[in-house]
């Protein structure tokens, strides 16, 4: 007998009968409210069959019809429909009446809806006490996106105290199923300390277990691990590689580091500048800006034939004649090995020649030979000393730089009131990184250390408004 969407009297006459004799341990109750079922999950498949066909309205009708029944999966499904403005007019405050119908009946994702409703204040007032109920009815059933939900409210204090630990707890329960964002945040908490001890191969860990799903936040915080050596060997090569993972997906901030690693003349730029044929062109067309990085490309030999570079003999001549720019750019020939044998002691020598002349960008590269121990033994003290004659002319990398080195206590004492100082110099004339470790250190600092910090970067910023980095 082909099943009926609704029973007939008949079909209660002959349950009760049954009743009696094939199901003496069931109600006749307890069979109708299985017939009950079978009839909404009926109505709930023909609403699933119409939405894959874009019948919207049509899915509209058989679930209201199945939700009013009771359904919760269809309650949910209604719930979207409403949310969503499919099949009918837009309404949250409907959408809210059958996500919590359905959530009331134990349905995770049901629950996991009604929280984000709460939280974002869609359909009912700002709630985030409320929000945080819902998630965790939600996460305690193993919805990886409400355990990840769970650990921001711990971790922000939204309808909670804040709590480091049960949001570590609550992302790794979600990174365990595989959630590229919660696996993200995992990487976020070792990185910065919070909620476990501070552990950067762990932050690596799980920055590329996100990365590898794709997610461009991830990339790019790999890349920069990769590019400052934090939790892996540095590698400039990997760095580009997952910055331009994310800079391919539109992440502004992982095109930017691209571009000052280029500046920098840090990786392999073949991979990641832009094409020398289109740079000509624009240049060819009055656009000044294209000019002036056709110069650059030209001089870095980047898509660029040997014939149009400035022969290294060329940069040698003006370089002993006491040029510091040229001194710059030889040391980082020799540094990289362009044009020349790889070098690194003469890199130093001709560095140092720069640096010594009050050349900003040479005086921050030879603080970083000194802090890598290349081409002279490793010297935190003496790497300090060149980031900061480099930072006082108001050189963002070296600002940077001289941060990173109060905050990690290299070669200096630890003192995170001016590394905020120098983060904040830095970032101010557009670094991103800087402005990343800005906001990373606040949040580890009291009121009044970040008052002091702001108040000692305002007073250097006025006695060296003129300063500029070379």
């Amino acid at each position: 007998m082909p099943r009926s969407d609704s029973y007939t009297h008949n079909e209660d006459l002959k349950l009760s009968k049954l009743s009696s004799f094939f199901l003496p341990a069931m109600t006749v109750s307890l069979v109708l409210t299985l017939l009950t079922n079978f009839a909404y999950a009926g109505l709930f498949e023909k609403g699933i069959t119409a939405l894959k066909k874009n019948e919207n309205t049509t899915a509209f009708t058989y679930f209201k019809q199945s939700a009013e029944q009771g359904n919760p999966l269809a309650q949910r499904k209604l719930g979207l429909m409403y949310e969503q403005g499919r099949g009918v007019n837009k309404d949250y405050v409907q959408a809210v009446k059958w996500f919590k119908k359905s959530a009331e009946q134990g349905n995770p994702l049901a629950q996991c809806k009604l929280g984000l409703m709460y939280e974002q204040g869609r359909g009912v007032n700002k709630d985030y006490v409320q929000a945080v109920t819902w998630f965790r009815q939600s996460a305690e059933q193993g919805n990886p996106l409400a355990q990840r939900k769970l650990g921001l409210m711990y971790e922000h204090g939204r309808g909670i105290n804040k709590d480091y630990a049960q949001a570590l707890k609550w992302f790794k329960k979600s990174a365990a199923q595989s959630n590229p964002l919660a696996q993200y945040k995992m990487g976020l908490m070792y990185e910065q300390g919070r909620g476990v001890d501070q552990d950067y191969a762990q932050a690596v860990t799980w920055f590329k277990k996100s990365a590898e799903q794709g997610n461009p936040l991830a990339q790019r915080k790999l890349g920069l691990m990769y590019e400052q050596g934090l939790g892996v060997h540095q590698d400039y090569a990997q760095a580009v590689q997952w910055l331009k993972k994310s800079a391919a997906q539109g992440n502004a901030l992982a095109r930017r580091k691209l571009e000052s690693m280029y500046e920098q003349d840090q990786g392999d730029h073949q991979e990641y500048v832009q094409p020398i044929e289109e740079v000509k062109q624009s240049a060819e067309q009055g656009n000044p800006s294209a000019r002036r990085k056709l110069e650059s490309m030209y001089e870095k030999n980047q898509g660029v034939h040997q014939e149009h570079v400035q022969a290294v003999e060329q940069v040698k001549q003006s370089a002993e004649q006491g040029d510091p720019s040229a001194q710059r750019r030889l040391g980082l020939m020799y540094d990289q090995g362009r044009g020349v044998t790889q070098d690194y002691a003469q890199a130093i020598t001709w560095f140092k020649k720069s640096a010594e002349q009050g050349n900003a960008l040479a005086q921050c590269q030879l603080g970083c030979m000194y802090h890598l121990g290349r081409g002279v033994p490793k010297d935190y003290v003496q790497s300090v000393t060149w980031f900061k004659k480099s930072a006082e002319q108001g050189n963002p990398l070296g600002q940077y730089c001289l941060g990173l080195m109060y905050e990690h206590g290299y070669g200096i004492p630890q003192n995170y009131i001016q590394a905020h100082m120098w983060y904040n110099l830095s970032g101010s004339r557009g670094f991103a990184l800087a402005t990343e470790s800005y906001k990373r250190l606040t949040a580890h600092m009291t009121q009044t250390q970040t008052a002091q910090a702001q108040k000692l970067a305002g007073e250097w910023a006025a006695q060296h408004s003129t300063a500029s980095g070379k």
